[in-house]
Order: structure tokens, then sequence, then C-alpha cells
């Protein structure tokens, strides 16, 4: 009895190794055949990475990173030895080929919509192109527009008019009568004004606080703005309008000399969120101007 229960046991054995060898074979070939970034697919299956369709452009690989201390995104970055901007062109001209909205930011950056909501964003810097995927949960509905000065923009809670562009010395308000906030003449710096005018369609007050202005010269250079409401604010910092108050609007770069003279291109950026809440992932509102030059 003793001898079978043994020869039992170590057919039993040889079974869960044969078992096993299966198994591991199996393993092995999913891992071959398996898609080399499997969490940008979870993130964003509809959406081709440029290797995919670009002739020449190579996978670099994947890494996460946070934004804002809030936003994970999943980031994957492609080089080429040739001109990655024309890959870049030529990867966003397969989007639009294929139905997906693609809303320019740059010419070195876009954004990717998916029902109304930015998903992804696309850039180039020097021979990589990189795609920043939104994660799900952090996603909003965004709006993106190129704007001339002079035109009007109005949302549920603010209705905006941007007057001018200006490139000065010194940057004075609209009124400048008692005391008021003014920019003198500094060594070394120019002042880039977008001014205009806001008025509070909120039930609440709202303040500039959480606004991000970028001033992006020859798409290489960049600087971040001052923005106020009011002509004659007591606190720059802590100034708010009143439901159905109107008021000045200032976005105020104070750039260096040098980076004013060398300006061939320049691109202001301003994005806000609704009721200028804090951003807590990608900002809902994201307007474009082109300086003069």
């Amino acid at each position: 009895m003793k001898r079978i229960i043994l020869i039992i046991m170590s057919l039993c054995l040889m079974l869960s190794f044969v078992g096993c060898s299966g198994s591991a074979d199996n393993v092995g070939a999913g891992v071959s055949n398996e898609k080399s970034d499997p969490e940008y697919f979870e993130e964003c299956d509809f959406l081709p990475t440029p290797d995919s369709v670009i002739k020449g452009v190579d996978s670099k690989g994947h890494m996460k990173s946070s934004t804002n201390g809030v936003t994970t995104k999943i980031e994957y970055s492609y080089g080429t030895s040739g001109d990655i901007s024309e890959k870049y062109s030529e990867y966003l001209a397969y989007l639009e080929s294929s139905g997906i909205t693609v809303q320019n930011i740059s010419d070195s950056e876009c954004s990717v919509i998916s029902d109304s909501m930015k998903v992804a964003s696309v850039t180039i810097s020097g021979s990589s192109m990189e795609m920043n995927i939104i994660p799900e949960d952090f996603r909003v509905a965004t709006v993106v527009k190129n704007l001339e000065t002079g035109s009007s923009e109005t949302l549920d809670f603010a209705q905006f008019t941007f007057n001018t562009i200006e490139i000065s010395k010194e940057m004075y308000p609209e009124d400048a009568s008692g005391v008021c906030l003014y920019y003198s003449e500094t060594e070394g710096s120019t002042y880039v004004t977008l001014r205009g005018r806001v008025k509070n369609l909120a039930a609440d007050n709202l303040d500039s606080r959480y606004i991000n202005a970028v001033l992006t010269i020859n798409d290489k250079y960049t600087y971040t703005a001052e923005v106020i409401f009011g002509a004659n604010p007591a606190s720059i910092t802590d100034y708010a309008i009143t439901p159905f108050e109107e008021s000045p609007l200032y976005i105020v770069f104070t750039v260096p000399n040098d980076a004013v003279s060398v300006m061939n291109d320049g691109l202001i950026t301003v994005q806000f969120n609704e009721n200028f809440g804090q951003a807590v992932g990608e900002y809902e509102y994201t307007y474009n101007f082109v300086v003069p030059c």
C-alpha cells in the first residue's frame, strides 16, 4: 500500500512540474507580445502614440510625474535624428485626419480634446517630442481660443474685453489720479502689458490671484505676469471685484530689454478656472494673444 501511495504522489509531483513549465512558457509569450507602454493605453487608448504612426520617431520610454503636486500625468518622450518639428506637424495632421480634435497653443505645443475635455498635450523641444496624458479623474471641460486685441469674451461668471498690448518703459493705470498703481522705468527692463476690462457676472467676489499668464518670446524665453483688477486698488494682492462690478484689467510682464530686442514673435497665454478658482489640474480656459513685434 505504501508503494502505491508513493507512486501516486510521484505522478502528481511530475504533473505539477509539467503544469508549471507550461505556465511559465505562456507568461513569457504574453510578456513578449505585451504593449510596451500599457499604462498609456489605460489612460488614453483612442490616441495613437507618435512612434506607432510616424516613421522615424522612436520611443524613449515613459514616466509618471506630478503636476502642481496634484495632477499625475503619464509622460512619453520621443527622439529622432531628423527635424522633430516636421514629425510633430506630421503627427498632428495624422490625428486631425483621424477625426481627433487638436487645438494649437503655439508652434511647439497643442492640446488634444475629446468630448470638450483636454485629454493630452503634445509638445516639442530640441530634438524630442513629448506627450502628457491627463488621467481621467483630472480632466475638465476646456476652452482654448486664439484672440485678437479689441475682442470680447463672455462667460457665465465674467465678461472680458481685451483692448491693447503695449510695450513701454513705464506703465500707468487707466486712471492715474490720486493714489494709483504705477510701474516706473527700471534699468534693463521693459513692460509688456495686456490691457482690458473685466466685469463680474458671478454671485461672489472675484479676484485675480489664481489667473496664470505667461509671455513666450521666440518660442524659447518665458516670463510670468502680475494680473491686476482695479484702477486704484488699495492692495494688489487681495483686491476683488463685487458682483456686477466692472474694473480695468492689467496683465503686466517685466521683460529684460535684451529679450524684447530679439523678439521676432511673442505669445501671451492667459489661463484660469471657473470663478478664477485655484487650479487642481488643467486650466479650464486658455486664451492666446499674439504680441505685435
